[in-house]
């Protein structure tokens, strides 16, 4: 039996991802021609019926704009040019801090945000002479019994008493840990001091509802390989506002190769969407918009919505909790983490070791996240867990327990 519990990593790739994997694979091998410009920009069409017959997934293939009206539509909206693609989130991340401490003096940001992004946003705020604030959460949320109020009230407070006037926080921590952001931005933007708003939705796309989300801040930015299921990274921005859209295309497009705004896919897609190819260009992977294509196709013909695979989800997480309360393992809890992640930690340890534990947990079929501070990450599924799929994991734990620590 294997049950996989680590989307939040890396997400399983669906089947459409990898048979359009296997077809590009098989057509690099025996026409690279096929996958020159005019079909990246135009899609399958301009093959032959019998070329199209013998790739069948990349015939789905409609070309770059067709791309990013999938994406925004499955972002909520219609509006195709608010969506960039780059191929590492990071440069999206850091082409919107740049544009917020163009227009911050303040920053509200917290203990939940992912290091990484945190780190890049501090060296923005170097770099523009504006200033950090990391609202702490975390303790709260593991900890505590607080409540989505609870959490927007306590951002309020400390937007307020910074004096702040910019907010970078994610949807979803990578703990599991959901925040109300809408409502917070609404409440935020009332009072007139909230310029410009970045949420990281990595762990929110394809895994809650966002919509709300997306209309209330200035740059949304997500990935496809997590909770999309596409596989290869890809990372995703979508802007608020026509303004934020021209600057966030002008720092994409007018970046040069030496920049840490600059990447190859993000510039090309541009060129791409826009048909204004430069003639000596550099070469890029195309393939991570190929997967994100076919995914985002299964998706819109799934019969589940979003919504619904939450609520199994949800339910999963909620059986998975109580099978744990005699065992070796409880549950870190949080009336915050409405969401499909749940994180557990042992009740004793006197030995703690990441990777012997990844290891054993995986030989029995189970693959999860690992934490140095003796916690476990696991991603539900989007099928409700059968009883015999509960007795599995919860005699797993047990055995590692006992055999690890």
């Amino acid at each position: 039996m294997r049950i996989y519990m680590d989307t939040a990593r890396q997400g399983q790739a669906c089947p459409a991802a990898m048979q359009v994997e296997c077809e590009f694979a098989r057509l690099a091998f025996e026409d690279p021609y096929l996958c020159s410009l005019p079909f990246l920009q135009h899609g399958a069409r301009v093959w032959t019926e019998q070329r199209q017959r013998e790739f069948p997934e990349l015939s789905c293939w409609n070309g770059s704009h067709r791309l990013h009206e999938q994406m925004a539509l499955a972002l909520g909206t219609r509006d195709a040019d608010r969506v960039f693609v780059a191929s590492q989130s990071a440069r999206l991340v850091r082409t919107a801090c740049r544009l917020m401490f163009r227009q911050c003096r303040s920053v509200l940001t917290t203990d939940l945000n992912w290091p990484a992004w945190q780190q890049i946003a501090n060296e923005e705020a170097q770099k523009h002479h504006g200033r950090i604030h990391i609202a702490e959460l975390k303790d709260l949320a593991i900890r505590g019994n607080a409540s989505p109020q609870d959490f927007n009230e306590l951002l309020q407070s400390q937007f307020l008493q910074h004096d702040c006037d910019g907010l970078f926080i994610p949807s979803v921590s990578s703990l599991g840990i959901r925040l109300a952001v809408a409502p917070l931005l609404r409440q935020l933007r009332n009072f007139r001091s909230l310029r410009f708003a970045v949420v990281d939705g990595a762990q929110a796309l394809g895994h809650i509802p966002v919509s709300d989300v997306i209309d209330s801040c200035d740059v949304f930015i997500a990935g496809c390989h997590k909770w999309l299921q596409a596989h290869l990274p890809l990372g995703i921005a979508l802007t608020g506002n026509g303004l934020t859209t021209e600057q966030f295309a002008s720092l994409a497009m007018n970046s040069d190769t030496s920049s840490d705004c600059h990447d190859p896919l993000l510039r090309f897609s541009q060129e791409l969407r826009t048909e204004r190819l430069q003639k000596y260009s550099e070469t890029v992977n195309v393939l991570p918009l190929l997967t994100a294509n076919s995914t985002l196709r299964a998706a819109s013909k799934a019969l589940n919505t979003i919504t619904d695979s939450l609520t199994v989800r949800q339910t999963n997480r909620q059986n998975v909790a109580d099978l744990l309360h005699d065992s070796p393992w409880c549950p870190v809890a949080s009336t915050s983490m409405d969401c499909g992640i749940l994180v557990v930690e042992p009740r004793q340890a006197d030995r703690w070791n990441p990777e012997a534990i990844t290891a054993a947990m995986h030989q029995r079929g189970i693959s999860l996240s690992v934490y140095p501070d003796r916690k476990l990450r696991l991603s539900m599924p989007s099928q409700i867990l059968t009883e015999s799929q509960l007795q599995f994991l919860r005699d797993s734990f047990t055995a590692v327990s006992q055999q690890l620590m």
